[in-house]
């Protein structure tokens, strides 16, 4: 038989999930990891991620997070990468102007180079500048960042979000990652249908590259 939950154990957990391992907070309240992943998700709580551990910058005024999610709605992308053996989530911000990517890059306070994307093959094509995430808190952090601004991609957000805590808190299983990476994959496919019709890419689910 189940043993109930208790307002004291609520609190533990909403106060530890995040900051200490799941083992340990298990190991305080004399019940399974399983069962607080459980009671987390059936909460809400979310897994808090340590500041030292995140390389973007924290202190953005509100004012850019908002900026930043138009710009996500319109020329970003978020996404679950899938390389065959694991997957990775990133936030891509795309645009063909190279001081705009600058300055967004400037905003995070981000280190390394911007990616020049050049396609010789079609005459007049205008070459795009692409700056990617990809650190999991950093793209878990960014997201919670975003998400309140966001209105195309909410649903993308989400599926990032849960991609990323899971993998912090070890609960990534290939089964999961398969849902998510699907799931995210079919949201944009949904998007890009709608923005390309007649494109090659609609069917691909990715933006062009």
């Amino acid at each position: 038989m189940r043993k109930a939950w208790t307002k004291e154990e609520d609190e533990v957990l909403r106060q530890y999930y995040g900051n200490l391992s799941v083992v340990e907070i298990a190991q305080r309240l004399g019940r399974t990891t399983n069962s607080i992943y459980c009671r987390a998700r059936k909460l809400g709580v979310r897994a808090h991620v340590p500041m030292e551990v995140i390389t973007v910058n924290p202190n953005l005024e509100e004012t850019k997070w908002a900026y930043l999610a138009g710009f996500i709605d319109c020329d970003g992308r978020l996404g679950i990468h899938w390389t065959g053996k694991t997957t990775q989530a990133a936030v891509e911000f795309v645009n063909a102007d190279e001081k705009t990517i600058s300055t967004i890059k400037s905003w995070l306070g981000l280190n390394g180079k911007l990616l020049k994307i050049e396609d010789h093959r079609n005459e007049g094509y205008c070459p795009v500048y692409r700056l990617v995430v990809q650190r999991c808190a950093d793209v878990l952090f960014l997201v919670h960042k975003l998400k309140p601004y966001l209105i195309r991609k909410k649903a993308q957000a989400e599926v990032l979000r849960e991609h990323c805590e899971l993998m912090l808190t070890g609960k990534l299983t290939r089964s999961l990652r398969l849902k998510l990476y699907r799931r995210c994959r079919e949201l944009n496919q949904s998007l890009d249908t709608k923005r390309y019709p007649e494109s090659r890419y609609a069917s691909a689910g990715d933006y062009p590259k």
